[in-house]
């Protein structure tokens, strides 16, 4: 059991589940208004509220089983944690006293609180240990009264040729530093605690990954140190043959007058130092599959260089400004190609067409916002007729609707008058039916108006289908204002209007025009009004 206690090892997430528990742990007691570290079952308690959060299934994070990670354990492990927190508070330094503590400072501060001086130092070596050791280092390492960097100049800054030197000089007292303190600690005594065996594992092989780092690092740079000092030999190799080149080309005897070019003949000898410069002869001229130079007029030189800035070629004389101009220094210079200047033709071409195709896409898009501008305003005139339509219609119903009701009202008064004089007989008529004297109801009886025929009513109740008709009408004209929006616009074409290819196409686009015989060509004849050119050599017509 102990064997097994102490192979145990936690990793960085199980750390960090473990404290985020205990801080949890600590914040409910304080709402309870508890003292937690006073409470007797605080360590089960966090080890059921551990296990109970311990994902399920074995990861590398958290690659032991819930039965694994014991009470014991887990006690074992926060005490570690807190002590080494604790020594960290006392000493006012984060580092030193393990990785947990440096990698989770701030939940352990959280959870036992912290100090001002830990609260004020950065993870990691503390600088007032660097400055002390590269004093001391500096003073071991160099003569007395002996500055260990010296600057160049007023300035301050390195010289070249002593940024090796200095480089090497603090990368040594970095290592020493380094080796001195794996040294200290790798002498103190081993501790038995588990947790304190797997920080100074960590701590080994992070040692061991610097010098691996280092080791792989400086062998980089010397074979990039070696790398750039032959770039910079053949640069000067090259720049050196130019300047020379050129000036033998200045130096030259003056050229005769009306000449456009220098007719020379470049001459490089085996020893690449020497320049000859001769007359030219016919072959320094460029021939049919040879690049000439962009500059010459005439009879073009053969190029020398070609300019991938200016995308020109030039002969020896005309390559002289990219030696003299600063701003023509930097340009990049290659040997001229025929198949380069055809490349170079073709970009320029090609350039060209995109060009083109930009100002169709710029055309395209002035016409598609055209169109979307003209198609809104012709459904906001759309929407806005429907709008004043439906307006007449509601308006049309409501008067209809007052006029329907006002002439109901007034049958209905009508109505309501005669039921109240047929009432009144009505009652006269008891009233008679019960006189006992028959000669004081024959006296009554004439007075009575006669009564009117049965069905004489001048009312004409109309079906209760008011304003079915607006509706039925409506309906229809949705229906077919549906069908022209199906049908009908189904031919408005969405796409950009094709070229002309047939005669038919074109002459839609066809113009009568007349030329002006004060500005034609003097191989041009005029006729027929002058709308018909011959051409006096070839005796042929063109019509326009």
């Amino acid at each position: 059991m102990a064997a097994a206690r102490s192979s145990f090892v936690w990793t960085d997430e199980e750390v960090e589940l473990l404290l985020r528990v205990t801080l949890e742990y600590k914040s409910s007691k304080h709402q309870e208004d508890i003292d937690w570290e006073s409470c007797q079952t605080k360590y089960a308690d966090i080890h059921e509220a551990f296990v109970r959060r311990y994902p399920a299934g074995k990861r590398v994070e958290f690659p032991h089983s819930t039965e694994a990670t014991s009470r014991v354990q887990l006690t074992s492990k926060l005490k570690a944690i807190r002590g080494k927190f604790r020594q960290a508070v006392d000493s006012g330094r984060r580092n030193g006293h393990g990785r947990v503590v440096l990698l989770y400072f701030e939940l352990c501060k959280q959870i036992w609180d912290g100090s001002p001086d830990t609260d004020a130092l950065e993870s990691g070596l503390e600088t007032g240990d660097v400055k002390c050791s590269l004093r001391s280092l500096s003073a071991a390492m160099t003569p007395r009264g002996t500055p260990l960097f010296e600057s160049a100049g007023d300035g301050g800054s390195l010289s070249n040729e002593n940024l090796g030197s200095d480089v090497s000089t603090r990368r040594n007292i970095l290592q020493a530093k380094l080796t001195g303190h794996r040294r200290d600690r790798l002498k103190r005594k081993v501790h038995s605690d588990p947790a304190v065996q797997e920080d100074l594992q960590i701590k080994r092989r992070m040692l061991e990954l610097i010098e691996e780092s280092e080791k792989y690092n400086k062998a980089k740079l010397d074979n990039l140190s070696v790398q750039v000092d032959k770039m910079l030999d053949s640069i000067d190799e090259g720049m050196s043959l130019l300047r020379t080149l050129m000036c033998q080309s200045q130096n030259n005897s003056p050229r005769p007058d009306g000449s456009s070019n220098i007719d020379t003949d470049v001459h490089i000898p085996s020893s690449g130092l020497k320049i000859e410069i001769q007359p030219a002869a016919d072959h320094c001229y460029a021939g049919h599959e040879e690049v000439g130079c962009d500059v010459c007029t005439g009879r073009k030189l053969k190029a020398f260089k070609s300019c991938l800035v200016c995308l020109m070629n030039y002969c020896v004389k005309h390559l002289q400004p990219h030696c003299d101009a600063a701003t023509l220094k930097v340009h990049k210079l290659v040997n001229p190609s025929k198949k380069r200047q055809q490349i170079q033709q073709r970009i320029q071409d090609q350039e060209e067409d995109v060009k083109l195709l930009q100002q169709e896409v710029e055309a395209i898009n002035v016409s598609a916002d055209k169109a979307v501008e003209d198609s809104e305003k012709i459904f906001t005139e759309l929407i806005r007729l429907l709008q004043e339509r439906s307006s007449d219609v509601k308006q049309q119903i409501r008067s209809h609707q007052e006029t329907e009701v006002s002439r109901v009202k007034d049958v209905r008064k009508k109505l309501e008058q005669e039921i109240t004089e047929l009432k009144r007989k009505d009652a006269k008529l008891e009233q008679l039916s019960h006189t006992e004297d028959h000669n004081q109801f024959l006296l009554n009886y004439p007075s009575l108006p006669p009564r009117e025929p049965k069905g004489s009513s001048s009312i004409n109740i109309r079906p209760l289908r008011h304003f079915e008709d607006v509706t039925a009408a409506v309906s229809e004209l949705r229906d077919k204002l549906q069908d022209v929006l199906r049908d009908s616009w189904t031919n408005i074409l969405l796409r950009v209007t094709e070229e002309p290819k047939t005669r038919a196409e074109l002459l839609k686009y066809s113009q009568e025009i007349t030329l002006d015989p004060n500005i034609e060509n003097r191989d041009l004849l005029l006729s027929e009004g002058n709308r018909k050119t011959i051409i006096k050599e070839e005796e042929s017509e063109l019509w326009l």
